[in-house]
């Protein structure tokens, strides 16, 4: 029978890991999971065309949540494209930007030449 303590760890280890997880998701992810609720509320508009100060007050709450996560999202992408470009800068340095490295994979591609 497993111990108690053991599985409060695990049990801690594992929210641990789950909040790590989410750290990498955008805040535009979770926009993006809000609008279908969004478009529900939105769905007023349709039932209060009578009142058009009701309508384009939901209007432009619906056109500022999306203008939001339009740039949310666009501001996401660029700090992917950003963080993927210095990965890929910083394993050329480890690699093929090391002079020792070079040197060896050199050294090796002429052992096999002979």
């Amino acid at each position: 029978m497993p111990d108690p303590e053991d599985q409060e760890e695990t049990c801690a280890e594992e929210a641990r890991e789950t909040r790590q997880s989410r750290r990498w998701r955008p805040l535009s992810f979770y926009l993006l999971l809000a609008v279908p609720i969004v478009m529900l509320l939105g769905l007023q508009m349709a039932f209060s065309l009578d009142n058009p100060r009701r309508f384009a007050l939901v209007l432009s709450l619906l056109f500022l949540f999306f203008g939001v996560l339009l740039v949310r999202a666009v501001m996401d992408l660029f700090e992917i494209a950003r963080r993927r470009l210095r990965d890929e800068r910083d394993s050329f340095r480890e690699t093929l930007g090391e002079k020792s490295f070079t040197d060896a994979l050199s050294r090796r591609i002429r052992e096999r030449k002979r």
